[in-house]
């Protein structure tokens, strides 16, 4: 699937739990494109800064479950997905049969499975949805996305990923989302390593690292990597 830059999601409410370099633009995406959009954060000051745009402040996970069916969460690793879908407060006191909920963070696979499971005991729905693209694709609205979860699930989000992403493959069940974006780590960690050696190399010999990377553009060599400049790649392996 390919993005629809038009796609308006007037009536529909989602929340949107992690506001930092990814999650707060994708908020506002959201926004933009129509969705009421009830947010929350760990730090209260990005909360209070979007419901001054006109977005709606929860105050806790539960309650923006509570609030809206579909609930996008964008969080920083594992552990904090683990906090904020099953703790004390958490989005699962608030799931039911219409819910779906997206985690479109970086997380482990196996526990991935297990929210997923605990989710869908409650009747709701469970994608993994993880993204490449970092904070410029997540301003923009062009991330990459890898969807793991049910076809129908998958299809549930669709008006949301046609509104973030450029593109979105449904690569497989519950989990297959978080294995795409383990292989793009790798695959980004690697690439970051030699682009870094070639530069060093570069400019031990002499010769101007931003002339060679300019050489380098349009060519076999040529990547993401050399393509955006260092200091906007923040979230590059999100």
């Amino acid at each position: 699937m390919t993005s629809n830059r038009t796609t308006s999601l007037t009536g529909w409410t989602v929340g949107v739990i992690g506001l930092g370099l990814m999650g707060k633009p994708m908020a506002r995406n959201l926004h933009r494109a129509g969705a009421t959009v009830v947010v929350h954060n760990r730090s209260r000051g990005v909360v209070d800064e979007l419901a001054g745009e006109g977005m709606v402040a929860a105050a806790g996970p539960a309650d923006v479950a509570a609030r809206a069916e579909t609930v996008i969460l964008m969080l920083p690793d594992t552990p904090a997905v683990a906090h904020v879908l099953l703790g004390d407060g958490g989005v699962i006191s608030g799931v039911g049969p219409d819910h779906l909920i997206i985690d479109m963070g970086t997380t482990a696979v196996t526990e991935t499975r297990e929210f997923a499971a605990a989710v869908e005991a409650k009747g709701g729905a469970y994608v993994d949805a993880p993204v490449s693209g970092g904070t410029i694709g997540a301003e923009g609205g062009t991330l990459n996305i890898m969807a793991g979860g049910g076809e129908a699930a998958v299809a549930r989000g669709e008006p949301l990923f046609a509104v973030l992403g450029k593109s979105v493959v449904h690569v497989g069940a519950v989990g297959a989302g978080q294995v795409a974006k383990a292989a793009n780590q790798v695959i980004v960690g690697l690439t970051i390593g030699a682009v870094a050696e070639a530069l060093t190399l570069a400019r031990r010999a002499g010769v101007d690292p931003a002339r060679v990377r300019q050489a380098l553009r349009g060519g076999f060599a040529d990547s993401r990597i050399l393509e955006v400049p260092r200091a906007h790649r923040q979230g590059a392996g999100r």
